[in-house]
């Protein structure tokens, strides 16, 4: 059996590669399938990744992916408008008030929303296209900072020092477990910083779910609040 191949060609495309050298210039990995209805042709598919990877592979045509995009930018677009509101209201709340509580939140803020640009490939996109050693790094520095202010601004907020000395040290050694995820990410260990981070935001999220119920109780009633707006945020 002799088998004639009509064309073979080869596209690389990922956050390793600058966007400039890429075949498309968008935050999707699109690889053009040029085929006719009747076509038949078999493609290889290799990744390769210091990162956990999820693919939702599919086939549309041009018109149909262009849709999918603008949706996306769409949604994605009303995300980042409600943080960077957030993030500017907060900023006046703390000039306003002088509070460190209102501090941590917008420093929160900032590394959830650098956090988001960077998992949904706008931040290679548009802010460093050029620098791909960035993504190596970025995600999880950021998902760390926003887990080590989360915890800093509730242990001010709730007034958890006041109520509960000990969980404070409990808190301390997730904060420090957020440490050692970012250490290890630099070290180029980022298998064991995604295992780090996941523990950390396991018993984090736990405890500031507890915390502000018990607060509550010992009739710090503001704690309502915050388990109110912390198990929506989970949810």
């Amino acid at each position: 059996h002799v088998s004639h191949v009509s064309q073979v060609s080869r596209v690389h495309l990922g956050n390793s590669i600058a966007i400039a050298d890429n075949s498309e210039n968008r935050r999707d990995f699109i690889f053009r399938l040029m085929l006719s209805s009747n076509d038949t042709s078999v493609f290889y598919l290799r990744i390769k990744s210091r990162h956990p990877v999820l693919i939702p592979l599919f086939i549309k045509n041009e018109a149909q992916l262009n849709d999918t995009i603008s949706s996306e930018n769409l949604i994605f677009g009303l995300y980042f408008g409600i943080i960077l509101s957030l993030f500017l209201y907060n900023i006046f709340l703390f000039i306003s008030t002088r509070d460190l509580s209102y501090l941590f939140y917008v420093i929160y803020l900032l590394s959830l929303g650098l956090a988001q640009i960077a998992v949904s490939g706008y931040g290679f996109k548009y802010f460093w296209p050029q620098y791909p050693f960035i993504n190596r790094y970025v995600l999880i520095v950021t998902s760390a900072l926003t887990g080590i202010t989360g915890i800093l601004f509730a242990l001010f907020f709730l007034r958890v020092g006041y109520y509960f000395k000990r969980v404070v040290y409990i808190l301390y050694l997730v904060i420090l477990m957020y440490f050692i995820s970012i250490i290890s990410c630099i070290s180029g260990n980022n298998s064991f910083s995604y295992d780090i981070l996941n523990y950390a935001a396991l018993i984090g999220g736990l405890i500031l779910i507890i915390i502000p119920y018990m607060v509550a109780r010992k009739g710090y009633k503001t704690a309502n609040y915050y388990l109110v707006a912390w198990i929506f945020f989970l949810s």
